[in-house]
């Protein structure tokens, strides 16, 4: 159960980061983009605010819902490591990683 759970966690954690990030472009590229003043590009839909506002809201969602999946899956990190006992933190540090023989 808790293998299930832990997989299902990553790949939500991967697919709302992805949606994040392309969302966040849609957004930029909606509105128009200027970085400062050496390239403009207009937006697609910088006169449609109603669509715009739409656009900015999935982003809100999908960035929300990404902080609370990883907040969960900090809290699931610290269970392992402190009420378990698992070392999972440990194993997950790159310090202490042995190297191959």
């Amino acid at each position: 159960m808790l293998r299930l759970a832990e997989q299902l966690t990553h790949g939500l954690l991967y697919v709302l980061l992805a949606a994040t990030l392309i969302l966040g472009i849609v957004n930029v590229s909606a509105r128009g983009w200027d970085l400062f003043g050496l390239v403009q590009i207009p937006g697609f839909a910088a006169e449609d605010r109603p669509l715009r506002r739409s656009i900015n809201g999935w982003h809100e969602l999908a960035a929300n819902a990404l902080l609370c999946v990883a907040a969960i899956h900090a809290v699931a990190a610290l269970y392992h490591q402190l009420l378990r006992g698992d070392g999972l933190l440990k194993r997950m540090w790159f310090a202490t990683r042995k190297a191959p023989e």
